[in-house]
């Protein structure tokens, strides 16, 4: 036994020095270092041309939101929206604070440690992909990432496929050099679609009739539960899996220490909301189409997009 185990081992030294013997060589290690050279070419050019229909740097270093445009009467209150997509984006400072630690808390809990990707969490994903043969369930995305497919929809968008996840992957690595993470963390609590309307003072005004400024902690809660997946846990569309979403962040909250656990318990206990808060329809529905062919005689599509005050 001894013998074999000694025959062995000197075999596998005989060959190790075999192969190292080769490589001192130029023409064995020269060509080997040549194919190197030319996949990491192919690699990253698949990586530079995979994106060429992303957005450009100029692009996301000037986007801006889209917002309706307000119709407001003389002595400043609201009459009408006018677009699409009804924002109106909150700066992250005028918000409590427990506001964006709730989104941290759910969303991207090492958001402060990562430049766009979370190598764990993607792991984690990838993983999942593999054992499921699918995308369904597989997460894993940054707040960096949901921003990016959120920003611009029409080259990324949300389709569950390798090609996307990866073009996602290009412009989130571009936002965190270009920006801030408070403006990362803001832009996104004002882009994403919450149910009831689009950012967080929009969802805010709909679900609790207040601004996001006046959030507490169980509202705060309940509009992070949201954003993973809006409709499904609408408290209006589906109450029982709303509130036990809410009471899951409102734990992860007070993992992550913004909560103390007296609060997590307090809060849990708040009611969700069962009714629309606010209706958006205009008041007055033909005044408000004959001022929307006024300024859109003036402006264009800006007047849907570009948060005019009217």
């Amino acid at each position: 036994m001894a013998s074999r185990s000694r025959s062995s081992s000197s075999r596998l030294r005989a060959g190790f020095f075999a192969v190292a013997s080769a490589f001192r060589r130029p023409w064995v290690w020269v060509p080997v270092l040549a194919v190197l050279a030319i996949g990491l070419g192919f690699a990253w050019g698949a990586w530079r041309n995979l994106c060429v229909d992303c957005p450009s740097i100029a692009q996301i270093h000037t986007w801006e939101p889209q917002q309706t445009s307000k119709v407001m009467s003389r002595d400043g209150r609201l009459i009408s929206e006018l677009g699409i997509e009804r924002r109106t984006p909150v700066p992250i400072d005028a918000l409590p604070e427990h506001v964006p630690q709730a989104f941290k808390a759910v969303e991207d809990r090492r958001f402060h440690r990562h430049r766009g990707i979370d190598l764990r969490g993607t792991s984690r994903a990838v993983l999942g992909v593999f054992l499921t043969r699918g995308f369904q369930g597989s997460g894993g995305s940054t707040i960096t990432q949901q921003l990016a497919r959120n920003m611009f929809t029409e080259t990324i968008g949300f389709e569950k496929r390798v090609e996307r996840k990866l073009k996602e992957l290009q412009v989130a690595l571009e936002l965190e050099r270009a920006y801030s993470k408070d403006q990362i963390l803001e832009a996104y609590m004002n882009q994403i679609f919450l149910s009831e309307g689009y950012g967080i003072q929009s969802a805010s005004r709909n679900f609790f009739g207040k601004d996001a400024i006046d959030l507490n902690p169980a509202e705060a809660a309940m509009l992070a539960a949201i954003a993973n997946r809006p409709n499904h846990f609408s408290p209006f569309r589906n109450p029982d899996a709303a509130l036990s979403r809410r009471n899951l962040v409102l734990g992860l909250m007070g993992r992550e220490g913004f909560l103390s656990s007296e609060e997590v318990e307090e809060w849990r206990a708040h009611p969700l909301p069962e009714t629309r808060a606010r209706r958006v329809d205009s008041e007055a529905p033909y005044f408000t189409e004959w001022v929307r062919q006024i300024v859109q005689s003036r402006f264009g599509s800006q007047v849907y997009t570009g948060g005019l005050q009217i």
